[in-house]
């Protein structure tokens, strides 16, 4: 059994890993410090890369592109990429790209927010 993101974020155990928190708007601006601090991640040869976007709010496409190189430059390096939390439009656009088939990458969708209501 494949562990999650949430097990690759959670447990110290894991392989060599390395988790990148992008956060905010990830546009040109943004995804140009993502796509350097991805590549300074990968030189330094961890097992999995982690990108955990719970923090992003919206992606516009240079922030899918930069998920894309991820996944390319992740796979030339042979690690293991895990992009977690996409937020819902940014997963919808991504799955034409069928990332996963260009190496070892794991697309995890964000969470959805339970809704809570009062039993009658």
């Amino acid at each position: 059994m494949k562990p999650s993101a949430g097990s690759l974020l959670e447990d110290p155990s894991q392989d060599s890993r390395e988790v990148l928190h992008p956060s905010g708007l990830l546009d040109r601006s943004a995804s140009r410090v993502l796509r350097e601090e991805i590549s300074r991640t990968l030189s330094r040869g961890p097992a999995t890369l982690v990108v955990d976007l719970s923090n992003v709010n919206d992606v516009d496409a240079a922030g899918l592109d930069v998920l894309v190189y991820a996944c390319r430059a992740a796979t030339a390096a042979h690690v293991k990429l895990v992009l977690c939390s996409l937020p819902p439009l940014a997963l919808e656009l991504l799955e034409p790209t069928r990332l996963s088939d260009l190496g070892d990458v794991a697309i995890e969708p964000a969470m959805p927010v339970p809704l809570h209501g009062n039993a009658a």
